[in-house]
């Protein structure tokens, strides 16, 4: 579950179709947050199935979005369609995972670290502790460490991107 500030035309047009419709969402990371024109800037090739769970329309024709992600999927065929939308078909993801072993040691080490994180201060990271009980499989548990984590987007991105639970 992650908390949005949709600001591109194309991208507060697709919420509202999703919303509309209820087909999934295509939750797609943009490499270079600069580039305004989405067709033309680069795009992760890795993307989120969504669902919008809670939506606020701002007085700027923005929204605040409470996503919840379902599956990681590959991005194809992205374009505009007719009605000026940016459209993708994906292929969604499995987890790869070439040796159990070693993701159960590191689901314990992750569910671990997630339970010891500390703010400077000393306080418990409330949104990130609560990660480390969730009952979810491994690359969802990851996911959700990722996402709470208070890196730099830059930094963050290529965690949210893998697809080999047991790196």
């Amino acid at each position: 579950v992650a908390r949005l500030h949709i600001v591109h035309p194309m991208a507060v047009a697709a919420v509202e179709r999703h919303l509309e419709t209820g087909r999934p969402l295509l939750v797609v990371s943009q490499l270079d947050p600069e580039i305004e024109d989405l067709l033309v800037a680069e795009l992760s090739g890795t993307a989120c199935t969504a669902t919008v769970r809670r939506v606020v329309r701002l007085g700027d024709d923005t929204l605040r979005v409470l996503i919840e992600g379902h599956e990681r999927a590959r991005v194809r065929d992205l374009r505009e369609d007719p009605d000026g939308l940016l459209v993708a078909t994906g292929r969604v993801l499995p987890d790869s995972v070439e040796d159990a072993e070693q993701v159960d040691l590191l689901t314990r080490q992750l569910r671990e670290s997630v339970r010891n994180l500390h703010s400077p201060e000393g306080s418990e990271t409330p949104a990130l502790a609560r990660v480390a009980d969730l009952e979810v499989l491994p690359g969802r548990l990851a996911d959700h460490a990722a996402a709470n984590l208070t890196l730099p987007y830059a930094e963050r991105l290529p965690y949210l991107m893998e697809t080999v639970v047991d790196r």
